[in-house]
């Protein structure tokens, strides 16, 4: 699927507010996306082919990850960079490589900042001192997380805004993800457990004050 010009004019025109296409446009604004999804991925395949056939193939490790996510109209807005809501936080990160189980899928919350860590540690550099620690313990046996978790910071800048500071940040913990809008007194609160496209606000209900708080 191909974006029209009038398609892509306008979603360059849409982005500093809130926008919706209409569902056969937006339809072929992620097929379009979908398509350069493919292409990356057929790119990356031939990528690891190239290295599983180098002598340092057994000692090699390979992390995939993305800067960010990429909204879809979920929450009236498009691209990225205008919000924090999950469909532009939630990015893939694959590790790979000697002493990493195979097929893992970990539900806990991991940081991007938390790569460099882990970079240093699969570079032998064990005994590095950083204020993030590896991500490593995830996958180790026995692991058990932290009660309460400690919490994953987001935030952006909002060039379109004049109120200072603009912009906003938010936390997320396993369960919930919190977003303040900065000098606007606004925040919403979403429960990731039972609300994952986080359609329903519950910041406003009395027995989630204290969490807001």
């Amino acid at each position: 699927g191909q974006m029209s010009r009038e398609t892509k004019y306008q979603l360059q025109e849409a982005k500093l507010g809130r926008f919706d296409f209409p569902a056969d446009q937006r339809k072929s604004l992620t097929a379009a996306y979908d398509n350069a999804l493919k292409y990356t991925d057929s790119q990356v395949g031939e990528l690891l082919r190239f290295l599983e056939h180098s002598p340092q193939w057994s000692n090699t490790y390979v992390i995939i990850t993305a800067d960010h996510g990429e909204a879809f109209g979920e929450h009236h807005t498009y691209s990225h960079g205008w919000d924090l809501y999950r469909e532009v936080l939630h990015v893939p990160l694959v590790v790979v490589g000697p002493g990493i189980p195979a097929g893992v899928r970990i539900s806990d919350i991991a940081r991007t900042r938390q790569i460099f860590a882990t970079a240093l540690e699969f570079a032998g550099a064990k005994g590095a001192v950083l204020h993030q620690s590896s991500l490593s313990r995830l996958w180790k046996p026995g692991y058990q997380p932290t009660t309460p978790d400690e919490p994953t910071l987001s935030e952006v800048i909002d060039p379109a805004s004049s109120s200072a500071p603009p912009g906003m940040i938010s936390i997320t913990t396993r369960d919930w993800h919190f977003i303040c809008y900065a000098g606007r007194h606004r925040s919403r609160l979403y429960h990731g457990p039972t609300d994952s496209m986080e359609e329903r606000d519950v910041s406003e209900l009395p027995e989630n004050q204290a969490i807001v708080e």
